[in-house]
């Protein structure tokens, strides 16, 4: 099926607001309960004094190191592209790790040591065979089902707008399969469950637009010449 309607706003909008505002926890350093965006923002109100100021200050340079980086890449493309997003983790962690913003009074949250390499395939599909007849699957497949939905309808309205802003034509049954077998491989090792992201797609749309090539990251044309 081939989709030329317009471009789902509402959706995408709508998962833009969740994003944004599931966010606010980590920027502000607040631990916040799960709620709706609308509650969230009361919730933080009634809440300012708990406010960690070192995460806002670290949210807030990050925010706008992003913002300069981006305006340096435009201005001198000819000389130099930097990659802002990897430049700011390498700052943020060099800054943590010298003053030791985790600890008090700070107490960054920090994500610490990340084990190397993947899980084994075969050790999770014995895991699944373990549980294939018991109830774990029974209690599993309504939250598995929301996400596959979510995932695809996700994917879907990021698919529709860019292929209205770029005119070209594209085949949901395609995005389908793939998003299925991506998925099917991906949950033997453990993985995410894969889907369109809008932060990302809206990132690389602002770097290249129609430019760039199906590696998200990457351009057909570099900027070092």
């Amino acid at each position: 099926m081939i989709f030329a309607n317009p471009a789902p706003c509402g959706a995408t909008t709508a998962a833009a607001l969740l994003i944004a505002s599931s966010q606010l926890k980590h920027i502000l350093g607040l631990v916040i309960p799960r709620l709706v965006p609308s509650e969230k923002v009361v919730y933080i109100y009634r809440h300012w004094e708990e406010i960690n100021p070192t995460a806002l200050a670290c949210g807030l340079l990050g925010i706008a190191m992003l913002k300069i980086t981006k305006w340096a890449n435009k201005r001198f493309c000819s000389k130099v592209l930097v990659p802002e997003q990897l430049l700011l983790l390498l700052v943020a962690t060099a800054i943590c790790t010298v003053f030791r913003l985790d600890e008090a009074p700070s107490s960054l949250s920090v994500l610490g040591e990340i084990e190397t390499g993947i899980p084994r395939p075969g050790k999770q599909l014995g895991r699944f065979v373990g549980f294939a007849d018991s109830d774990v699957v029974f209690e599993l497949l309504r939250s598995a089902l929301v996400v596959a939905v979510f995932s695809f309808i996700l994917s879907a309205s990021i698919v529709r707008n860019f292929s209205l802003m770029h005119e070209y034509k594209v085949d949901m049954n395609q995005e389908l399969v793939a998003l299925g077998l991506a998925n099917v491989v991906g949950s033997i090792f453990t993985a995410y469950p894969a889907s369109g992201s809008l932060s990302r797609s809206a990132l690389v749309e602002a770097t290249c637009g129609s430019r760039c090539t199906r590696a998200s990251s990457s351009r057909p044309t570099t900027c070092w010449a």
